[in-house]
């Protein structure tokens, strides 16, 4: 072993530093155990010089503050003889695994320069040692991985719990957002629903008007002429003895109930007039055709005479060709010689809800 190896192998070994002694040549060694473990910077003194026997003292690095040790070297024969006297030495397992590897390296080298020869037993029992502290180092080990193993194993349940709580949670939270889903969807609907039944409250309430405005209407003109309800309408008859003899001429009877009933249209502006013109079967077709269209042209001028719009009624003429009766009788002939005025619009509906007709009062 060369000398200046014998203090660097000591302090390696114990985790010391080296207090050279007085004039000795000293120089800086660094080591480490290995890549990413502790390194180490020590003074390596130089006895290749020396005569006879040195001394130097080691005192502990801040992992063993409280270790000291005196170093004895001797050279004999071409040798070099180390005595070292430690105290206060710690055990090295308490630091850890990594430290392990100065002990180990410090053996290797005393093996290399001839420990198992010179120093046979120390090195023995500094081996068996090792292999015991290997198997503190395993056991502790194996404790510390149980421990965490027992942690683990202890923290599961709480992590599961912990697990089942947020999951809980999220359900919950979930629930909560769909129960106000439901609601909201629940309160559109109801809103839909209600202005769905107010727009057909209005619409009922509309469809109430006309119909009362319609029955009102019909009571009025059916008590000035025979009027009945229908699907067309309100169809008012002036008969034929409103007329003179196949004449177009309105009699005065005819003139005072037409008035009347202008009356009753003009209170009604949003209403329309259709003035139907018919005749029995007796005489030519075309003189019944005539007949009937100047009847109805001649209503539909006086009404004008009286205010009620040219724009809001129509005349036609159809001859006999829609009888109301049979023409083999008196009777049938006079009903088929007829007048209607046809009264409709939209202010009182476009449909009968009652069918009705009545006799009116000469």
């Amino acid at each position: 072993m060369r000398s200046t190896d014998i203090s660097f192998v000591i302090a390696m070994a114990c985790g010391m530093v080296i207090i050279p002694a007085v004039g000795r040549t000293t120089s800086q060694v660094n080591w480490s155990s290995s890549p990413g473990s502790v390194a180490r910077t020590a003074k390596a003194a130089n006895y290749r010089r020396a005569n006879g026997s040195m001394k130097t003292d080691l005192k502990g690095t801040e992992l063993m503050q409280g270790a000291s040790a005196e170093a004895k070297v001797e050279s004999k024969n071409n040798r070099m003889e180390i005595e070292v006297k430690f105290t206060g030495v710690e055990d090295a397992t308490k630091f850890g695994l990594e430290y392990f590897t100065y002990v180990r390296n410090s053996v290797r080298i005393a093996r290399n320069a001839g420990a198992n020869q010179y120093a046979a037993s120390t090195l023995a029992k500094t081996e068996q040692q090792l292999a015991a502290a290997d198997v503190e180092a395993k056991r502790r080990q194996d404790a510390e991985q149980a421990r965490m193993q027992a942690e683990q194993a202890k923290a599961e349940p709480e992590r599961m719990k912990h697990e089942a709580e947020l999951a809980a949670q999220e359900a919950a939270r979930q629930k909560e957002e769909a129960e106000q889903a439901r609601q909201a969807a629940l309160s559109q609907q109801r809103a839909a629903e209600a202005r769905t039944q107010k727009a057909l409250q209005v619409a009922a309430q509309a469809e109430n008007e006309k119909a009362h405005l319609r029955a009102q209407l019909l009571e009025q003109l059916n008590s000035i002429l025979q009027t009945r309800d229908s699907a067309r309408g309100l169809i008012v008859n002036m008969s034929d003895v409103l007329f003179d003899t196949r004449s177009s001429t309105l009699k005065p009877g005819a003139r005072e109930k037409l008035a009347k009933i202008s009356g009753i249209l003009l209170a009604r502006r949003r209403l329309t007039l259709q003035i139907e013109g018919h005749t029995d079967s007796v005489g030519g077709d075309d003189f019944n055709q005539q007949l009937s269209e100047r009847r109805s042209d001649s209503v539909r001028n006086f009404l004008a005479e009286e205010g009620v719009p040219v724009s809001s009624t129509s005349a036609q003429g159809f001859g006999k060709t829609q009888p109301v009766a049979s023409n083999d009788t008196p009777e049938g002939r006079q009903r088929n010689r007829r007048v209607e005025l046809v009264v409709n619009g939209d202010a009182i509906g476009k449909a009968a809800p009652v069918a009705m007709s009545s006799t009116a009062t000469p």
